[in-house]
């Protein structure tokens, strides 16, 4: 019968597995072993015992709500078990104690949404602190951000991917290879097709593919893709969103990019009809934007890019005709040429002494004494995108001086005295800004080059090892840079002689 013992042997007896001689009242292996005999096993089953058994703990059996009976008490002598085990210590608890400690409650694991904000925050908290000059002010409102949007996320994990790689001193993959490039696409597209297309964090996104093609490409290549999209997507949402603060800082981040890249192709706008004069005139209003801190709009940025766009055809016009050896007609090409080219050389330099005295006047610019510097003087902003624009504006006023001045040698076989002076006087208020490009000790941003190329030739032996110095150290993470110092020169000449229209092997576009 199930659950009736087969013999009377006691209790002892059969936990050690020996057979029982039933000597009663005690047998003769709890007299020999000096134990309490329990006696004969009963002919039915105990559901508890009233009586103790040798080795064996007595647990402590807790009410349970599932009742009474032999189910409920094994269910909450297994809870007991499962119970005390965890208890480290050794040491005996009392039920008091085991009703009172609670189990430690299990660790959430971070979503996708915080890991990506987290590791931004990292490298925010790790270097990355004086961002303005490399067109990332909106990084900065990005972690409040990340969780709304899924291509916002996957372009900041690509950026900080991007962004370790490019700290090591051979990255093993170019940035375009990386899995994080592919995935930040397709939520891009995701994006792109439904309600999340126009809002301010998709635009964010783009700008943030833009800045990692850009900054962290050492192979040289330029992907500007990005940066066309963003500025279509600028152009279809319509004025910026004053009171989101996120829609503000990307939409002028954008619009400083796009002011340092002079190139038409680069800018992807459609060309205008307007006059450089007119370009120029309205670009005033631009500039005190700039100065004064306010947002710009898109014609601002349109603007600054017809000025652009402009001498980059002078540029085209006077590299065809520097190509022909001033075969046709010499003198009467150069002269309808040069009173051009004197039109705006004169205008840029209205312009240049009209934004210089007005940031000087608002403090935004501050003239110090640097006795460390071959200029003897430097120059400190209150913005780092104040100084692009003042490179920016020294550049397009060295072309139209280069032009004049190599027309003049080419012409009449020496050089001008008087142009040679006023390139020195633009090259030093250009070397005026390099300790504050120094000062902002960047990671991976591109300052203005082209001024630093533009000032080269007029340079003499000592300013030129400076300019090289201050070049190898723009280009400090980038790589391009040849190693000696010969190829460093040749290499900052030649760039120089393409930024010119001047290079007979490369066209400027």
């Amino acid at each position: 019968m199930p659950g009736v013992p087969k013999s009377q042997g006691c209790q002892s007896c059969k936990l050690r597995k020996i057979k029982c001689d039933e000597t009663w009242p005690k047998c003769l292996h709890c007299q020999t072993s000096r134990l309490i005999c329990p006696g004969p096993a009963q002919l039915f089953k105990f559901v508890d015992h009233s009586f103790p058994v040798p080795g064996k703990k007595k647990h402590v059996r807790a009410s349970s709500p599932r009742g009474q009976g032999a189910g409920g008490a094994w269910h909450n002598l297994r809870l007991q078990r499962a119970h005390s085990s965890g208890i480290r210590g050794g040491g005996r608890r009392t039920p008091e104690s085991l009703s009172d400690q609670s189990p430690s409650p299990k660790a959430v694991s971070p979503t996708p949404d915080e890991l990506s904000c987290m590791r931004l925050i990292s490298h925010l908290e790790g270097g990355l602190q004086k961002i303005t000059h490399l067109g990332l002010t909106f990084v900065l409102k990005l972690p409040m951000r990340i969780q709304s949007s899924a291509c916002l996320r996957d372009s900041v994990e690509l950026f900080c991917s991007g962004l370790t790689d490019f700290q090591q001193p051979e990255p093993k993959r170019d940035l375009m290879l990386l899995p994080e490039y592919g995935k930040a696409l397709r939520s891009l597209r995701l994006a792109l097709t439904n309600d999340e297309a126009l809002k301010a964090e998709t635009l964010a996104a783009i700008a943030l593919m833009e800045r990692a093609s850009d900054l962290f490409d050492r192979q040289g290549k330029k992907f500007n893709i990005h940066s066309r999209a963003a500025i279509q997507m600028m152009k279809q949402r319509g004025p910026t969103n004053n009171d989101d603060e996120l829609d503000v800082a990307v939409c002028n981040d954008l619009y400083g990019m796009e002011m340092s890249g002079w190139s038409v192709q680069r800018g992807g706008i459609p060309p205008k009809t307007t006059e450089w004069k007119e370009a120029l005139e309205r670009a005033k209003s631009t500039h005190r934007k700039i100065v004064k801190g306010d947002n710009l709009a898109m014609s601002d940025l349109e603007t600054l890019a017809e000025c652009c766009r402009n001498l980059n055809a002078l540029i085209s016009e006077f590299q065809n005709t520097s190509r022909q050896s001033f075969k046709s007609k010499p003198n009467a090409n150069a002269a309808a040429r040069n009173g051009q080219v004197n039109d705006m050389e004169a205008a840029i330099a209205k312009t240049i002494q009209m934004l210089l005295e007005y940031a000087l006047e608002e403090g935004a610019m501050i003239v110090v004494n640097d006795p460390d510097g071959i200029v003897g003087k430097r120059y400190d902003f209150t913005d780092p995108m104040l100084c692009q624009l003042y490179l920016v504006v020294l550049f397009l006023h060295l072309v139209p001086l280069h032009i004049l001045y190599e027309t003049d040698r080419v012409l009449h076989g020496t050089s001008d005295n008087d142009l040679h002076a006023r390139l020195r006087s633009v090259a030093v208020e250009a070397w005026m800004c390099i300790p504050y490009i120094r000062s902002t000790n960047w990671l991976a941003g591109r300052f203005p080059e082209a001024p630093l190329y533009a000032t080269y030739e007029v340079a003499n032996s000592t300013e030129k090892e400076y300019i090289l110095d201050m070049v190898q150290y723009l280009d400090k993470n980038s790589g391009r840079l040849p190693p000696s110092r010969a190829a460093q020169s040749a290499y900052v000449l030649k760039k120089a002689k393409i930024l010119m229209g001047r290079d007979s092997e490369s066209f400027y576009f």
